[in-house]
């Protein structure tokens, strides 16, 4: 196990419900400066619908000496950003959609098929309205708390 193998396999999990046709998913915050950058990085279809994900801290714990145990615990922020549009009821496309999956794809796989210890419990989220660039957009972050253990 490792950092990049658990940011991996978060992305990879993602992708299943944020597919390149609607959306993009990047394993690291992303910036730009300008409006050509943000399109390609940002935008599919005309409509903003991007998740990134970033590790915000981690904890080491060792335990024993040689032939020991080292826990890290990644705490990982999933954000996601999607195009306000009220006459399509887009809070609800948001949250039914993709909130509410991407919530339970970890939910329902607490080693990330074996890439991790454990997922920590509770998962928690808060939903928000933000500016991304220009556009007005639903916003979500889930916390995230990964532990992987390394025998050294």
């Amino acid at each position: 196990m490792s950092l990049s193998t658990i940011r991996a396999k978060i992305k990879t999990e993602i992708k299943t419900v944020i597919t390149s046709s609607v959306g993009t998913v990047y394993d690291y915050k992303r910036f730009c400066n300008d409006l050509v950058t943000y399109n390609t990085l940002f935008v599919r279809g005309k409509k903003v619908n991007t998740w990134e994900i970033e590790r915000e801290s981690f904890s080491r714990i060792e335990h024993g000496g040689a032939g020991g145990v080292e826990k890290i615990t990644h705490n990982f922020i999933i954000r996601g950003f999607y195009a306000l549009d009220d006459s399509v009821g887009s809070d609800k496309i948001f949250q039914d959609d993709y909130v509410e999956p991407i919530g339970r794809l970890f939910m329902n796989n607490p080693t990330l098929d074996g890439v991790c210890d454990i997922i920590n419990l509770p998962l928690t989220g808060a939903i928000t309205m933000k500016m991304l660039g220009a556009v007005l957009c639903h916003s979500c972050e889930i916390k995230l708390a990964i532990t992987e253990r390394r025998i050294f």
